[in-house]
């Protein structure tokens, strides 16, 4: 009897090997059209793989995709809707037995993701799995959400999920709006994220070209709360100004109508570089290329938006005031300020001149003044340099329509040539 159990112990601890062992001899490139087929049945789209497949579980699962591809629905502007380089996911072995799924890390490399909004209104970041597989039957069957249920349905059918470390690298993100006419990019993509739990604490940091403009990153979340609020904070940093940007808020109903509220500040050394980094024309060097900050309250939703409790500290003059936006039937926006006192004198004040450096061989030299753009041969003003549309003048005729502005400016002095100038 004791023989048998020990055979039967040993063929219990063969099997266990061989399951575990055996996928990482398999060459799965051989089931390539089981696994692309089972993927498009998943996601209702087709799915390429054109590159190798590994897989295996031992000393802990791994997977492996080279060269994948998600194609894009008819009518887009693209075949595809994402390509990617390389995909690497490894998953802790111990967690799985207690169902627990514990990602360690998640390489992406050099993925291209096109979000679009056709003219018709169709969206390509909308999937509908093909009828009859899982994942069709799952969305089908899923309970409804509600807002009294202690965490939310939203996270109550989801397995105990964490990611210690995802990263991306030279990622390209393209959002698409053909009825808009808008296109916006973020480039050289390269971050890295983590998540404790579906429902958070989370964290992102990293660096990205976003309209051309280099910015890095640094974000967080809480837990959410009861289902419906999600504290964060997010840190940005551009280039062009030294402008940092801070937000501290929480992100609130978020199941039924998800709005943010919360504090930002801003603060630069050059507020003629950010502001000519955003509207891509060249800086002109003239009064705005001074140091400045700014804060205020923020509270955004799908229908408006407020900014109250403005403060805005550049050069002499101290500026308080209020922003709303409605978007309920066309854009209506009303912004009204004041300022304490307005010194032209320091305003005008010519900027210290900048020593010019000789440039090295092979460095890009500075931008051209204006007056050099203006003299300069085979330039015209008014006219995209170089064919470039981000050097060209701002063109009204790009402004929504029923569109409603409405300003309210006032300062209390002003000084000119050393004198004030009273309820100016």
């Amino acid at each position: 009897m004791q023989k048998f159990l020990i055979i039967l112990v040993g063929l219990f601890v063969a099997l266990v090997a061989a399951i575990l062992i055996v996928p990482g001899f398999v060459n799965w490139n051989q089931y390539r059209t089981m696994i692309q087929n089972e993927a498009a049945a998943a996601v209702g789209r087709a799915v390429e793989i054109d590159g190798d497949i590994r897989i295996q579980l031992i000393p802990a699962p791994r997977l492996v995709i080279e060269k994948a591809r998600l194609s894009n629905i008819e009518g887009a502007s693209s075949a595809d809707m994402v390509t990617l380089e390389r995909l690497e996911v490894h998953v802790a072995l111990v967690p799985l037995f207690s169902g627990a799924v514990r990602i360690q890390t998640v390489n992406l490399v050099k993925p291209e993701v096109r979000l679009e909004i056709l003219e018709d209104g169709r969206k390509n970041f909308s999937f509908e799995p093909r009828a009859g597989t899982p994942a069709a039957q799952s969305h089908l069957s899923a309970p409804p959400r509600t807002e009294d249920a202690p965490d939310g349905k939203l996270f109550a059918f989801r397995p105990q999920l964490s990611i210690d470390n995802f990263t991306i690298v030279g990622g390209r993100v393209l959002l698409l709006d053909a009825a808009a006419g808008r296109t916006e990019t973020i480039e050289n993509l390269n971050g890295r994220f983590a998540m404790a739990a579906l429902k958070g604490p989370w964290e992102a940091s990293g660096s990205a070209l976003v309209r051309g403009i280099p910015l890095s990153f640094l974000g967080s979340t809480g837990a959410i709360i009861q289902g419906r609020t999600l504290p964060f904070n997010l840190d940005l940093t551009t280039i062009p100004g030294s402008v940092r940007a801070r937000f501290s808020g929480a992100l609130t109903n978020i199941q039924a109508a998800p709005s943010a509220k919360g504090k930002i500040s801003i603060a630069g050394k050059n507020l003629e570089k950010f502001l000519a980094a955003m509207a891509r024309v060249p800086a002109w060097g003239g009064v705005l290329a001074r140091p400045f900050d700014i804060d205020a309250n923020v509270m955004v939703s799908a229908k408006e938006s407020r900014i109250t409790d403005i403060g805005v500290h550049f050069i002499d003059t101290q500026m308080t005031g209020a922003i709303s936006v409605t978007a309920e039937k066309g854009a209506e926006i009303a912004v009204s300020l004041s300022a304490n006192r307005l010194n032209l004198d320091a305003l005008l004040k010519p900027m210290a001149p900048t020593p010019v450096q000789p440039s090295a061989k092979g460095v890009i030299p500075p931008p051209p003044s204006s007056s050099q753009r203006a003299t300069s041969p085979g330039v015209s003003a008014g006219k995209p340099v170089g064919g470039k549309v981000g050097a060209a003048a701002f063109d009204l005729t790009r402004l929504p329509n029923n569109l409603s502005v409405s300003v309210n400016l006032s300062v209390a002095a002003v000084t000119w040539r050393g004198q004030p100038i009273r309820q100016a």
